[in-house]
């Protein structure tokens, strides 16, 4: 089963989002605060994660520093959540593969995950 870490602000969002992935066969792991995100990202090797916008930019220099790691420690597909409008440009200058806007539904979702299948993001 793969495996989605799932990086959002609240919690009723984490595990509205974790169940509707194990509807699509994903193993949902919830971020924990208490450990630190390059940690958690290298442990549980995640396929993809899906993070908030806010949450991203405060965390993109992890994500950068473990993207560009000669040692290939982090590869998965980033998938970037918010509220807000966001043009696919500055999505992809962020670093980012995909935007997921909220609120949304199972179709959207699954249409992602199918893209996501395609594309194989960071694989080497």
């Amino acid at each position: 089963m793969k495996k989605a870490l799932i990086i959002e602000k609240d919690s009723y969002t984490s595990e509205t989002l974790a169940e509707s992935l194990e509807y699509f066969e994903y193993e949902p792991i919830i971020y924990s605060p208490e450990t630190e995100l390059a940690n958690q990202l290298i442990e549980t090797n995640p396929y993809i994660v899906i993070v908030n916008l806010q949450l991203f930019r405060d965390f993109r220099h992890v994500f950068i520093s473990l993207l560009g790691s000669k040692e290939k420690l982090f590869s998965a597909c980033i998938i970037l959540t918010s509220g807000d409008l966001t043009d696919p440009e500055i999505i992809r200058g962020l670093g980012a593969d995909f935007f997921l806007f909220k609120p949304y539904d199972i179709n959207q979702l699954s249409d992602l995950l199918i893209k996501v299948e395609v594309t194989k993001c960071h694989s080497v």
